[in-house]
Protein backbone atom coordinates (compact mmCIF):
# COMPACT_ATOMS: atom_id res chain seq x y z
CA UNK A 1 0.00 0.00 0.00
CA UNK A 2 1.45 3.23 -1.08
CA UNK A 3 1.48 5.87 1.78
CA UNK A 4 2.35 9.28 0.93
CA UNK A 5 4.31 11.42 3.42
CA UNK A 6 3.56 15.20 3.94
CA UNK A 7 6.79 16.09 4.83
CA UNK A 8 9.95 18.60 3.97
CA UNK A 9 12.43 16.54 5.67
CA UNK A 10 13.50 13.53 3.27
CA UNK A 11 15.10 12.09 6.22
CA UNK A 12 12.14 11.44 8.55
CA UNK A 13 10.75 9.29 4.70
CA UNK A 14 13.94 7.81 4.83
CA UNK A 15 13.01 6.28 8.26
CA UNK A 16 9.18 6.05 7.90
CA UNK A 17 10.11 3.95 4.70
CA UNK A 18 13.01 2.22 6.72
CA UNK A 19 9.91 0.86 9.45
CA UNK A 20 6.81 0.13 7.49
CA UNK A 21 8.19 -1.03 4.03
CA UNK A 22 8.73 -4.67 5.82
CA UNK A 23 5.31 -4.48 6.78
CA UNK A 24 4.08 -4.18 3.21
CA UNK A 25 3.90 -0.25 2.98
CA UNK A 26 5.72 1.87 0.41
CA UNK A 27 6.35 5.29 1.73
CA UNK A 28 6.53 8.41 -0.75
CA UNK A 29 7.18 12.22 -0.02
CA UNK A 30 3.89 14.20 -1.09
CA UNK A 31 5.38 16.10 -3.82
CA UNK A 32 2.77 18.92 -5.17
CA UNK A 33 3.98 20.11 -8.46
CA UNK A 34 7.61 18.84 -7.49
CA UNK A 35 7.04 20.55 -3.80
CA UNK A 36 6.68 19.68 -0.49
CA UNK A 37 3.76 21.29 0.56
CA UNK A 38 4.80 24.43 2.90
CA UNK A 39 2.29 23.91 5.71
CA UNK A 40 0.98 26.25 8.24
CA UNK A 41 2.39 24.43 12.17
CA UNK A 42 -0.42 25.95 14.57
CA UNK A 43 1.04 26.89 17.57
CA UNK A 44 -1.45 24.30 19.57
CA UNK A 45 -1.00 23.14 23.08
CA UNK A 46 -1.03 19.50 22.50
CA UNK A 47 1.02 17.97 19.20
CA UNK A 48 -2.09 16.04 18.31
CA UNK A 49 -3.84 19.07 17.80
CA UNK A 50 -1.07 20.00 15.54
CA UNK A 51 -0.70 16.57 13.20
CA UNK A 52 -4.50 17.37 12.86
CA UNK A 53 -4.29 20.34 11.68
CA UNK A 54 -1.61 19.14 9.21
CA UNK A 55 -3.58 16.32 7.99
CA UNK A 56 -6.45 18.40 7.54
CA UNK A 57 -4.40 20.94 5.47
CA UNK A 58 -2.69 18.06 3.67
CA UNK A 59 -6.20 16.79 2.46
CA UNK A 60 -7.32 19.56 1.41
CA UNK A 61 -4.45 20.30 -0.58
CA UNK A 62 -4.60 17.08 -2.21
CA UNK A 63 -8.56 17.84 -3.29
CA UNK A 64 -8.75 17.66 -7.07
CA UNK A 65 -5.33 16.27 -8.00
CA UNK A 66 -3.82 12.53 -8.63
CA UNK A 67 -3.22 12.58 -4.57
CA UNK A 68 -6.97 13.19 -3.57
CA UNK A 69 -7.83 9.66 -1.54
CA UNK A 70 -4.37 8.45 -1.13
CA UNK A 71 -3.08 7.72 1.94
CA UNK A 72 -1.24 10.45 3.94
CA UNK A 73 0.94 10.14 6.73
CA UNK A 74 1.55 12.97 8.85
CA UNK A 75 3.79 13.46 11.67
CA UNK A 76 4.66 15.87 14.83
CA UNK A 77 6.55 15.87 18.30
CA UNK A 78 7.77 17.26 20.96
CA UNK A 79 10.72 18.11 23.40
CA UNK A 80 8.85 17.67 27.17
CA UNK A 81 11.10 18.42 29.47
CA UNK A 82 9.86 17.40 32.98
CA UNK A 83 12.18 19.80 35.18
CA UNK A 84 10.59 22.84 33.23
CA UNK A 85 6.74 21.54 33.79
CA UNK A 86 6.75 19.79 29.66
CA UNK A 87 8.18 23.06 28.37
CA UNK A 88 9.09 24.05 25.50
CA UNK A 89 6.79 20.80 24.62
CA UNK A 90 4.80 21.35 20.96
CA UNK A 91 6.09 24.75 20.49
CA UNK A 92 9.73 23.28 20.48
CA UNK A 93 10.24 23.80 16.52
CA UNK A 94 8.80 27.47 17.71
CA UNK A 95 11.27 28.02 20.33
CA UNK A 96 14.37 26.50 18.36
CA UNK A 97 13.80 29.40 15.65
CA UNK A 98 13.47 32.09 18.47
CA UNK A 99 16.59 31.34 20.09
CA UNK A 100 18.07 31.24 15.96
CA UNK A 101 19.38 27.68 17.19
CA UNK A 102 20.76 25.57 13.84
CA UNK A 103 18.67 22.71 12.51
CA UNK A 104 20.22 19.40 13.22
Amino acid sequence: MRVLFVTGNQNKVTEASDILSPLGFVIEQLLIEGQAPDLIEPQAEGIEGVAKSKLEQAVSLTMGTEFENEALLVEDSGLFIDSLSGFPGPYSSFVRRQLDCPEY
